[in-house]
């Protein structure tokens, strides 16, 4: 590879993966092993003497110098050279595949589903694929997903795919799969609210769908999503959590209004039992009144436990 050429790679590269639109970091440690593989160890003492980058320290998190100011000579068919090489290094991780999978097959879905799966791994998880958080700026990025190196690549795995809607019934009865069911469902029909709440964002949900992008479970259910939305165990399965999420607000709700109640309640004993202990008032009554109102002071944490206690007999029964 002309050594020009090879050095405006290896920028192009950190560039698409810096200024990726999903808010990844990406740290040295992940990073040098796709940097060695398609342009060499030497590539990182290279980056630096060109003032590229200012350190390759594996703790370090990457950070090209003057990113806005930054200029590289590669034209078409060189991204198209380095973008399968990038493939053939990625494809070899059964999570990149799968999930390069869903996003030939739906991009904006499959974004949707990316970027909750970023909240996970930034928020709570520490047991990712490092590999994925890796390839996901690549692969979500323009120029990649409009490449041929990658069209040429998805239309071949994708003739692979198999599709059973009974081999999904044995999730039905795990959250996680629900909740997944709905994003893809509200995705489909433009809405991407669920998306983004803290409902998602928990190891279940994460390692569940990674456990389904593994296994290009998820790719099959993109392919086929009419098939599967209008299935009836699913839409049941859904209206089902909508419903038990339904009743569990109105539990919430019920205890929240006891709570503040019983609140109000205690601040007016005292304040009413504190008016008594003036002169020429009854000091016994106020006496009586500061008694009721510590009582409901030990009324407050009770409330929550019921609360806490009737959810969870809720979850119990309806799972």
């Amino acid at each position: 590879m002309d050594e020009k050429l090879r050095i405006s790679k290896a920028i192009y590269l950190l560039y698409l993966i810096q200024r990726n639109r999903i808010g990844i970091n990406v740290k040295w440690a992940v990073l040098k092993p796709l940097m060695s593989f398609l342009f060499g160890g030497n590539i990182f003492n290279e980056l630096k003497d060109n003032l590229v980058i200012s350190t390759f320290n594996e703790d370090a998190t990457l950070e090209v110098i003057n990113i806005n100011d930054l200029s590289y000579d590669i034209d078409q068919q060189a991204k198209e050279e380095l973008f399968q090489s990038v493939i053939s290094y990625f494809a070899k991780f059964d999570e990149v595949s799968g999930i390069m999978h869903v996003v030939y097959l739906y991009r904006k879905l499959a974004t949707m589903i990316v970027e909750t799966i970023i909240l996970n791994m930034n928020i709570n998880c520490k047991s990712c694929n490092p590999e994925l958080k890796l390839a996901m700026p690549i692969i979500v990025s323009d120029d990649f997903y409009y490449s041929k190196a990658f069209a040429d690549y998805s239309k071949n795995e994708i003739k692979k795919l198999k599709f059973d809607i009974n081999s999904f019934t044995e999730y039905l009865n795990q959250k996680w799969f629900i909740k997944l069911i709905i994003m893809v469902k509200d995705g489909e029909y433009g809405n991407y609210s669920y998306s983004k709440t803290s409902e998602n964002i928990d190891p279940e949900f994460y390692n569940g769908v990674i456990f389904l992008i593994k296994n290009d479970g998820l790719a099959s259910i993109v392919m086929h999503l009419d098939e599967f939305l209008s299935n009836k165990k699913i839409n049941n399965a859904i209206t089902k959590y909508n419903y038990k999420n339904l009743r569990k607000e109105k539990i919430r709700r019920f205890y929240d209004w006891l709570s503040i109640a019983n609140d109000i309640a205690v601040g007016m004993e005292f304040l009413v039992g504190s008016f008594l202990f003036l002169p020429n008032h009854n000091e016994l009554d106020g006496v009586y009144l500061f008694i009721i109102g510590s009582s409901q002071l030990l009324i407050r944490p009770m409330i929550n436990i019921v609360r806490r206690a009737h959810l969870f007999l809720l979850s119990k029964i309806n799972r």
